[in-house]
C-alpha cells in the first residue's frame, strides 16, 4: 500500500510539471526542479526504509551478544513488499534458530560465522553486526533532495532579483 501512495505522489508531481511547462514557466533549472519533485517521494520512501532498518537494529535493554552459524540463505519479502536476502542462523550453544533480513548487503557477503544481539525470543528478527550500516544511505536519500531544493531556490531567487519587478507589479506600492 505504501508504494501506491509514493507512486501517486510522483504522478501528481509529474502532472503539475506538465501543466507548469504548458503554461510557459519552465526554464532549464526548473527542469531540474521538476525532476526533483518527481524523484523526492521515491528518495524519501527509500531513505525512510533504510532509516527504519537502522533504528530497528538497535539492541534492546537486556539483549546479549551471541554468536551463531548461518544455517540457510534464501530470498524473503519485507513489510514494504521489497525482496531481500534472508538468513536463518543457528545460535551457538542453543537450539534456537533466528532470522536476519538483510537490507543493504547480499547474502554471499555475510560470513558463515556471525554475531548479533539476542533477546531470547527466536521469533524476533536480529540485526547482524557484520551487516553494513544503512544510516549513510538513509541520510543521503533523506537530505540530498533538501540540499537540491535549497540550491534551486537560490538560483530562482537570483533570477528574480536580476530581472527586477514584473510589469504587472508596476504602480503597486512596495
Amino acid at each position: 500500500m505504501f508504494w501506491y501512495v509514493v507512486i501517486a505522489v510522483g504522478v501528481m508531481n509529474a502532472a503539475f510539471l506538465a501543466w507548469y511547462k504548458w503554461r510557459g514557466y519552465m526554464t532549464l533549472d526548473r527542469y531540474w526542479l521538476g525532476l526533483m519533485l518527481v524523484m523526492v517521494p521515491f528518495a524519501w520512501a527509500l531513505g525512510s526504509y533504510f532509516f527504519l532498518d537502522y533504528v530497528h537494529g538497535f539492541p534492546s535493554p537486556g539483549d546479549e551478544l551471541v554468536h551463531g552459524k548461518v544455517f540457510m540463505r534464501q530470498k524473503g519479502r519485507g513489510a514494504w513488499g521489497l525482496q531481500h536476502p534472508e538468513l536463518t542462523i543457528k545460535i551457538e550453544g542453543k537450539e534456537d534458530m533466528v532470522k536476519a533480513y538483510l537490507v543493504g548487503d547480499s547474502a554471499e557477503k555475510i560470513p558463515d560465522e556471525v554475531s548479533f544481539y539476542y533477546s531470547g525470543d527466536p521469533n524476533k528478527e536480529v540485526r547482524l553486526r557484520e551487516e553494513s550500516n544503512p544510516l549513510w544511505a538513509a541520510l543521503f536519500l533523506l537530505l540530498t533532495p533538501l540540499l537540491v531544493a535549497v540550491v534551486l531556490a537560490y538560483i530562482e531567487w537570483k533570477r528574480r532579483r536580476q530581472r527586477g519587478p514584473r510589469p504587472s507589479d508596476a504602480g503597486q506600492p512596495t
